[in-house]
């Protein structure tokens, strides 16, 4: 489900909205991983109407509320949810969502004045954060040294620019290569690297992907326990 998330907020130089003007609903980016932060700001609605969102995808809805500051601005925070909370298939979901302004909404349900007025809309992407080494994907992983393997990754969004991958034996980083740059609204990449492109010993390998150049387990990472490369 949607979880709000709350906020300390500063606000200098409030401006009133002006009347009459059809209210606009924005995101701070374009692409989410699940459970990443959504930080939602909306200008021209009614001031302090409680705003009441809906987001919806694949038939199913989600809702939220907050309610408008003086100035008719508001600013809002929520995680962003799994796919399968909106029953969408693998790798993303498209979310839209509508802030609509109470206050322009009747008892009846009936919209009071303009309908442009009385709702904003937005939409995002919520892509999963996974990686995928099709040749990994098995118990007994291997590879040889210089041996060229797929990488299909995504769900980076704001965590850097470019992947790394760490061979990690006995809880400490042996070697760091660098992969390529991620792309896109969601920090994507699918490429073609050579693994173990070093001297190493025979042996199992924890292989650590992360979006920093030295290793560290402290950081967010996707991988693989066990890959024995063979030499």
């Amino acid at each position: 489900m949607l979880r709000p998330v709350l906020v300390a907020l500063v606000f200098t130089a409030a401006v009133p909205a002006s009347a009459g003007a059809a209210p606009i609903l924005t995101t701070d980016r374009a692409c989410y991983a699940p459970e990443e932060l959504i930080s939602f700001a909306g200008q021209g609605f009614t001031p302090d109407a409680k705003i009441v969102f809906i987001f919806g995808a694949n038939g199913r809805f989600g809702q939220a509320e907050t309610t408008a500051f003086p100035t008719g601005a508001f600013t809002y925070a929520l995680r962003a949810p799994q796919l399968s909370e909106f029953n969408a298939d693998s790798p993303t979901l498209d979310l839209f969502v509508t802030a609509n302004d109470q206050a322009k909404i009747g008892p009846d349900g009936a919209i009071v004045g303009p309908p442009e007025e009385s709702f904003a809309a937005a939409q995002f992407r919520v892509s999963e954060w996974s990686i995928d080494v099709a040749k990994w994907n098995r118990s007994d992983a291997s590879a040889k040294r210089g041996q060229s393997v797929k990488l299909v990754t995504r769900g980076w969004t704001i965590l850097g620019p470019t992947l790394y991958a760490h061979y990690v034996r006995g809880g400490k980083a042996v070697h760091s290569q660098k992969i390529g740059a991620l792309t896109g609204d969601c920090g994507d990449l699918t490429k073609k690297f050579k693994a173990f492109p070093f001297a190493a010993k025979a042996g199992k390998y924890a292989v650590r992907f992360s979006a920093s150049a030295r290793w560290n387990k402290q950081d967010p990472w996707l991988g693989y326990r066990a890959v024995r490369f063979a030499g």
